[in-house]
């Protein structure tokens, strides 16, 4: 028994024609859609890495503004550590002793891109890049946290009438805490620092708020003269304390 195969209308050749005619269609088509893929994820990727360097640009004037006020954290250190050796003398009155400002950290963009996979576009080394700098500033805002921990307690100074032995154990405990949460910011700044330099991002001023001074404000200022200053500076707002 012959199995007779049919034949195309035209003729083999024309048939094969065709086909490669359709075959090639497609591959261009799928070519094309390629392309269109790859312009628009470079696209998305350049997008989100100005969006993440635009963030991290804004971390670092943070740091900076830290850095203003930071000859008067240390210098207010300084103050508290001669105050606690002298005891059991009483302790001056008016008696002030403030706070560093605590610094909102943005994470936002690095999150969303994270979140919508576009981190993934960027090539490994801006990924571990910006991992860095990421790191430095949550473990600053983890240092803030301690930090403020440690000047509430020693703000205790301003009502206390002296220091007793207890009271002292405290505040050197204190103090300690203070200058090492103070020590890891100064460290993850510095570091910032130099990653941005050597990735070439700005350092710059981007308009944010200026830094709260409450911690410079002298020894011996009483709080209602703080206080004044701050309204002054800042404007009323509600709830604040300096």
């Amino acid at each position: 028994m012959h199995v007779h195969l049919p034949k195309p209308l035209h003729g083999w050749r024309e048939f094969f024609g065709e086909v490669g005619i359709i075959v090639l269609g497609v591959l261009i088509a799928l070519g094309a859609g390629q392309v269109v893929e790859s312009i628009r994820e470079r696209s998305d990727a350049r997008a989100a890495r100005e969006n993440v360097v635009n963030e991290i640009e804004q971390n670092l004037d943070v740091f900076r503004r830290r850095e203003e006020i930071q000859p008067c954290i240390d210098r207010r250190l300084d103050e508290v550590e001669q105050l606690i050796r002298s005891a059991p003398a009483p302790l001056p009155r008016p008696l002030w002793i403030g706070r560093p400002q605590i610094f909102e950290f943005y994470t936002q963009r690095w999150t969303t891109a994270s979140a919508g996979g576009r981190t993934s576009l960027l090539t490994p080394e801006q990924q571990f890049s910006f991992a860095l700098f990421y790191s430095r500033f949550s473990a600053s805002e983890q240092a803030q946290d301690l930090e403020q921990l440690a000047w509430a307690r020693l703000r205790s100074l301003e009502v206390l009438p002296r220091l007793d032995a207890t009271a002292a154990k405290d505040m050197v405990e204190a103090l300690q805490e203070a200058r090492y949460a103070n020590w890891r910011i100064r460290t993850n700044g510095a570091q910032a620092e130099m990653l941005a330099e050597k990735a070439g991002y700005a350092t710059r001023d981007l308009g944010l708020q200026a830094s709260a001074r409450s911690v410079c404000f002298p020894l011996k200022s009483t709080r209602a003269d703080a206080m004044k200053i701050v309204v002054a500076r800042r404007g009323p707002r509600l709830g604040f304390e300096p």
